[in-house]
């Protein structure tokens, strides 16, 4: 581990800060540019209710409407979008309208938008008064469609979802086990039966994880506009959504629509007991830049493929991982269920989790192998706090599929 940046002070941070937005554009728009390639630019738009809280204020990403469209049609919809989620309720928080990267129908979610995403979050972290357990993604139409995609690839990141009028485009949503996630449309949005097709997704959150917090909303005479899933009025939608996508049951009830009403008080769940992560639905631009560039020159800690507590260093995986973890008085049990697992394969322990000097055991297919008590390591809590720039992201201890049982310091951590 380099250690000659852990004294960095908070002004540093946002001197570079600073630097990555470009604060002089004429139309009050920044710059949010990614600093090893200055071609890389993402656009933002910006309202703010501060209420200076010491835990910080949430953060919502809005997701604009277009797609593959003209230009100015895209920059309109831009505009619009960072008042659409902020108007018509008093809650605090920052919300940020990104321009989407490119002018084609998944203008939010070309590859170099995940790592801007990234980006984007830590620069907020580190620059403003932000909580990083209440980050959360708002959507509409091609936002929707950008919504679908980003809690699919990243979403350990986020607190909460709301996909408004959007298509999911194919993406499977299993890395969403844990991410709570409104889904509205309008009962005659018919184009790409987007209609059906939200309930159907709904189905299949429900399917994968049936004690999940996800729901579905069918605005009743509505088309691709018109439902107050922005201003957060109360709407008349479908009382059994799934009864109605199969033409059994038409009848209504009436519910609050407002996203930012429907998701402000979940937070992200970064250590949940159970995760489940296909390494195939990821975004191989995000590797390495996660809090790369945020704390300083020189990286606190080495780049990693990570998701929630779990992360490798290899060729990315195609094989899915069901992981949960266990306490009890004797000790923290790990358990892996997985068709290939890399030998790098690490899993990080935090304060949540269990306590310091907790015996860990590993269960991997089956197989258990106990690996004895884990100590706290200063180099470890910085290394985890570095990889996001993300201070809950804090863990104490690693261990790894090759730690050598009752060695207090895995391979992992003697490496840093």
């Amino acid at each position: 581990m380099h250690a000659g940046n852990c004294g960095q002070s908070g002004s540093h941070a946002r001197s570079r800060w600073r630097n990555l937005l470009l604060n002089a554009q004429p139309d009050d728009t920044s710059n949010l540019v990614f600093p090893s390639d200055s071609s890389r630019v993402m656009r933002l738009r910006e309202n703010e209710r501060d209420t200076g809280a010491a835990a910080g204020d949430p953060l919502y990403i809005a997701l604009h409407g277009g797609g593959s469209t003209a230009a100015s049609i895209n920059d309109n919809q831009w505009k619009g979008m960072v008042s659409y989620y902020f108007n018509g309720h008093d809650r605090p928080g920052l919300w940020i309208a990104p321009r989407g990267m490119s002018d084609t129908f998944n203008l939010h979610t070309i590859d170099i938008s995940y790592p801007m995403y990234d980006l984007l979050i830590e620069s907020m972290l580190v620059s403003r008064n932000i909580d990083p357990d209440r980050v959360f993604v708002p959507g509409f139409s091609a936002g929707g469609d950008g919504v679908y995609q980003i809690a699919a690839h990243m979403p350990d990141r986020f607190a909460a979802a709301n996909m408004s009028a959007g298509h999911s485009n194919g993406v499977s949503l299993q890395n969403a086990f844990n991410l709570p996630m409104v889904l509205q449309v309008g009962d005659r949005d018919t184009a790409f039966n987007r209609h059906i097709h939200t309930v159907r997704r709904y189905q299949d959150l429900i399917a994968h994880n049936p004690d999940g917090d996800y729901r579905v909303s069918v605005h009743d005479d509505s088309g691709h506009n018109g439902f107050p899933d922005g201003p957060g009025n109360p709407s008349q939608i479908k009382a059994n959504p799934v009864a109605w996508a199969a033409g059994n049951d038409n009848s209504l009830t009436t519910r609050e629509a407002g996203a930012v009403n429907l998701v402000h008080n979940r937070r992200r769940q970064l250590f949940a007991n159970s995760i489940f992560w296909n390494p195939a639905t990821g975004a191989d631009l995000r590797r390495g830049t996660p809090g790369q560039h945020i704390l300083g020159e020189q990286a606190l800690a080495s780049p990693h493929e990570l998701f929630y507590w779990v992360g490798y260093d290899s060729v990315r995986l195609t094989t899915s991982m069901a992981l949960s973890f266990r306490e009890n008085a004797s000790a923290l049990t790990i358990e892996l269920e997985s068709g290939t697992t890399p030998a790098d394969l690490f899993f990080s322990i935090a304060p949540s989790m269990t306590t310091p000097g907790t015996p860990v055991q590993l269960v991997v297919n089956g197989q258990s192998v106990n690996l004895g008590p884990r100590v706290a390591r200063l180099s470890t809590m910085m290394a985890t706090i570095a990889e996001r720039s993300d201070p809950s992201a804090m863990a104490f201890s690693r261990v790894s599929l090759d730690t050598v049982p009752g060695d207090e310091a895995s391979d992992w951590e003697r490496a840093q």
